[in-house]
């Protein structure tokens, strides 16, 4: 895991050593340059594999012709380089990037798509002057992008792309809308208008001062497999595979562990590959409810367990969470999981993490609400009509079941239900009403015309990935696994993880299981409403029947308490002080509603505004004119 930087097109060596510093947390161990006429390349190390000086990047092929830099793992080098070396070719070092200039010396551009890993790279061409910049597959590794008049400039992050005084600072209010109602910006927006994020499964192809970004991956759902006892034995043998590629490492190893059944697996099948006690991490609020399944999977395996306790005083952690973040991100599980990382670091440099396991086999709550609503829609359209009336007669303990925290929601939570009971013939708009913080009602009430005109354009976005003839479910997966998992959950593991130095490894999400599981039947993946079913079918008999067993339970971060407690006084500031207020973008109406209604709907305003305060931090940090360096990340300065 490393950082990577560089432009094409221009020569200012300078510059990017500048861009490459900025991300030493990415690579603390070495860096290193590349300059030549019309390029420089700049490269942060986090040595794992191949420790030494030779494994130093940029690394070349044998003619020093053909140069890369890479951020991230080629899982499947070991075989690419004795199939290379049968082939005549010569390594310097024993790197796993290395492979990446030989295969493109023996295969041209097809080359990519040999690769198993995670990866963001860029490879230069020196003799035909052509550069090839890339993201892996499910887009685990970020890699942003600026081009203009002949000029592409890229980078692991954001901040050090804003270092080239040359890109304008304008903000994308498209993407700021998007931000609001979903509290990420699905790419390939960012915040930034003139920067882009490279989306999975591309590259950019450089040359005679154009690009081309041309698409080598994709994947599609269907329903062909159905064989239960055929595909347990056939996924766990994928799983175990793509377990023992994550755990080559001249570094320790360690496993971030919740307890649920995708990081219990994850443990199960290291151990038995290691033979020998692993490292595992857990993260709780002090609720030893929230620890006690991963305790006990610790203790089954004999791992070497850690424990860390989530202090009230994290919140104040924030700002850096923004700085590390690059652009406005606001899901509140980036507290834990940075605190987790910075202390895993003490004990390992490589984590193995379950995200992923949810889009592919099936195992948020949304989707068993989708299936349900799929049956009440067959209900007479009087009831649609009159849901809202329903929603709010409905029993609290019954209502709870549907949707999750509805208490805590109150109103406003029991109104957007009876939204998404009203719209239950339109898929994308009910799904939207369970997902989004700021509903199209909301934005409207919110925001100015240049803000809320940009709901419909988000509807219409997403109804391309549920027009499709797959199931209610996989056109749901199809969604997520293209949009939050990969611009929300994997940017705030690498984003958390990297602010330490700590590489986080993703068995789920290796290409071949996401294409396996898009091709089996959905009732294999949420039966009835028995979620993951196929990977609890595969485990029943690797891990004990209470993990098997277990209720999806997403990790809950207690923002209602730290918004109305810990951060009242703040928030107060932020509203009454905004700059979404100074520069007209919202009203002040607004605002002054969240203030009176939400102690009447608690977790409801309470997720408002904090995305509202991440934004107004991401703000303050990358936009206004203030000294901002790590030394003064502070929220009493910021606000």
């Amino acid at each position: 895991m490393c950082g990577i930087t560089g432009m094409l097109g221009r020569e200012d060596i300078e510059l990017v050593r500048d861009m490459t510093h900025l991300l030493e947390h990415r690579g603390p161990d070495n860096h290193g340059y590349f300059n030549d006429k019309d390029i420089s390349l700049g490269h942060r190390r986090l040595s794992i594999i191949d420790l030494s000086e030779r494994g130093k990047q940029p690394l070349f092929n044998e003619n020093r012709d053909i140069c890369v830099i890479c951020n991230g793992e080629i899982y499947n080098f070991l075989k690419l380089r004795k199939d290379l070396e049968d082939k005549g070719h010569k390594f310097y070092s024993n790197s796993d990037s290395e492979v990446l200039v030989h295969l493109y010396e023996e295969y041209g551009e097809g080359f990519i798509s040999k690769l198993n890993g995670m990866f963001a790279f860029c490879l230069w061409d020196n003799k035909n002057k052509k550069g090839l910049v890339v993201r892996d597959r499910l887009g685990i590794k970020p890699l942003y992008y600026y081009f203009k008049n002949g000029i592409l400039i890229f980078s692991s992050e954001i901040k050090s792309l804003l270092l080239d005084e040359s890109i304008n600072k304008e903000l994308d209010l498209q993407a700021l809308s998007y931000f609001l109602s979903l509290r990420f910006i699905p790419g390939p927006r960012t915040i930034i208008k003139d920067i882009k994020k490279l989306q999975p499964g591309h590259y950019i192809k450089y040359e005679n001062k154009y690009i081309e970004i041309k698409k080598y991956w994709d994947f599609s759902f269907g329903e062909e497999k159905d064989n239960i006892n055929k595909l347990s034995k056939e996924l766990y043998e994928l799983l175990e595979d793509s377990v023992e590629k994550r755990l080559v490492s001249d570094v320790p190893v360690g496993i971030f562990l919740s307890g649920g059944i995708d990081s219990s697996t994850i443990v199960q099948i290291a151990s038995k590959l290691k033979g020998e006690s692993i490292s595992t991490f857990s993260v709780g609020f002090g609720n030893e409810k929230d620890l006690e399944n991963a305790k006990f999977v610790a203790n089954k395996f004999n791992t070497e367990h850690t424990e860390i306790i989530i202090e009230p005083n994290s919140i104040e952690l924030l700002p850096k969470i923004v700085w590390s973040f690059d652009e406005p991100m606001a899901d509140p599980a980036a507290i834990p999981t940075y605190v987790l990382s910075e202390q895993a670091k003490k004990k390992a440099t490589v984590c193995l993490v379950g995200e992923g396991a949810d889009e592919i086999f099936g195992g948020y709550e949304q989707y068993k609400i989708m299936k349900l609503g799929k049956v009440v829609s067959k209900f007479p359209s009087v009831f649609r009509k009159t849901a809202p009336f329903f929603a709010r007669k409905m029993p609290k303990s019954l209502m709870n079941k549907f949707f999750k925290y509805s208490e805590s929601l109150g109103e406003k939570g029991i109104e957007r239900f009876g939204k998404f009971l009203k719209n239950l013939n339109d898929d994308t708009i009910s799904y939207l009403n369970l997902v989004t913080l700021f509903d199209k009602d909301d934005l409207n009430e919110f925001g100015n015309e240049e803000i809320s005109k940009y709901y419909s354009e988000l509807e219409d976005e997403f109804r391309f990935y549920f027009n499709s003839n797959s199931s209610l479910l996989n056109r749901t997966l199809n969604c997520e696994i293209r949009t939050e998992m990969v611009d929300t959950l994997l940017i705030k593991v690498d984003k958390m993880t990297m602010a330490h130095a700590v590489e986080a490894r993703v068995p789920f999400l290796d290409y071949r299981i996401v294409e396996f599981m898009s091709k089996v039947k959905s009732n294999l993946k949420l039966n009835g409403l028995k979620d993951k079913y196929l990977l609890r079918k595969t485990m029943i008999n690797k891990l004990p029947k209470q993990i098997v067993n277990a209720k999806k339970e997403r990790f809950f971060v207690p923002i209602d308490d730290w918004i109305h407690k810990d951060l009242r006084e703040l928030t107060n500031q932020v509203l009454n002080n905004s700059v979404l207020l100074k520069k007209g973008l919202v009203k002040k109406e607004y605002f002054e509603k969240i203030m009176s209604g939400r102690d009447k709907s608690k977790l409801y305003y309470a997720r408002q505004m904090w995305n509202i305060l991440n934004f107004e931090l991401w703000y303050r940090i990358f936009i206004d004119n203030k000294k901002i360096n790590k030394s003064n990340l502070r929220l009493s300065y910021l606000l």
